[in-house]
């Protein structure tokens, strides 16, 4: 089964607003699927704040499944592009902040051989 996005909230959204946050949730599953070999799914929850006037405010809850983890984050601002592109881009970070995290300690070869220059050496 291919990883897909889920959206909740679109339909409060014109038609152009809901094919540019597609779009730019086409583009950037690629670029989480470059990182997450074993994504299942991602879910894409939008919730449009109106106070009165004219401009709304978005706010997004970004969330990714994996068999070992669910990675989540949040984002919210004016323009709707610049909220989604908040959101995703801190969806990266966060998985980027989680592999290295994971991977911390595993390899000591590096340092193990510094270590033996380092006595070597006698400093």
């Amino acid at each position: 089964m291919e990883p897909h996005t889920e959206f909740i909230g679109l339909k409060d959204l014109d038609e152009f607003e809901q094919s540019t946050v597609k779009e730019l949730a086409a583009e950037y599953l690629d670029k989480i699927l470059r990182k997450l070999k074993s994504l299942d799914r991602v879910v894409y929850h939008l919730k449009v704040h109106q106070k009165g006037g004219k401009a709304s405010k978005y706010s997004i809850t970004l969330r990714a499944f994996t068999p070992e983890h669910v990675y989540e984050t949040t984002a919210f601002d004016w323009n709707l592009p610049k909220a989604t592109n908040m959101a995703y881009n801190e969806m990266l970070n966060e998985i980027e902040h989680r592999s290295k995290k994971k991977n911390e300690g595993k390899d000591l070869s590096k340092a193990r051989k510094g270590w033996k220059l380092f006595k070597f050496f006698g400093r």
